[in-house]
């Protein structure tokens, strides 16, 4: 009845360990979002050095993340945001709109998926 016991326990304490990574990675991702879309936004109205910092402190921020994500997540889907944040810092730093743009979508979009992966759902569960 003991090692039932304690095995529910690990058994539980597992399940909260995962959501409470699942939450923090879908925290991160958002906040990614939100610092790309403000990189586009400043690159918009043409302060390019702004967007390019910006996206720096983005870039930073992901680095800084990286040893838990790949804990946790498979290497193709973070390899996929990195390749995709390092167009995004070429193109701003040849201040073309439209291919920042294109890859900021596309990165957006990944990160989404990332943190959809993450979040708890029977499709994730199964």
């Amino acid at each position: 009845m003991r090692a039932l016991r304690i095995s529910a326990a690990v058994l539980a304490a597992l399940f909260v360990v995962c959501l409470a990574a699942g939450a923090a990675i879908a925290g991160r991702c958002d906040s990614w979002q939100q610092q790309l879309s403000q990189a586009q936004r400043s690159a918009g109205q043409g302060h390019w050095r702004r967007a390019e910092a910006q996206l720096t402190d983005l870039q930073q921020d992901w680095q800084r993340a990286q040893g838990p994500l790949h804990m946790v997540m498979e290497h193709a889907e973070i390899d996929k945001a990195a390749e995709l944040l390092q167009r995004c810092l070429v193109a701003c730093g040849q201040k073309d709109a439209a291919a920042l743009h294109a890859a900021a979508v596309e990165l957006s979009m990944q990160l989404g998926h990332i943190a959809d992966m993450e979040r708890l759902s029977a499709e994730n569960i199964l």
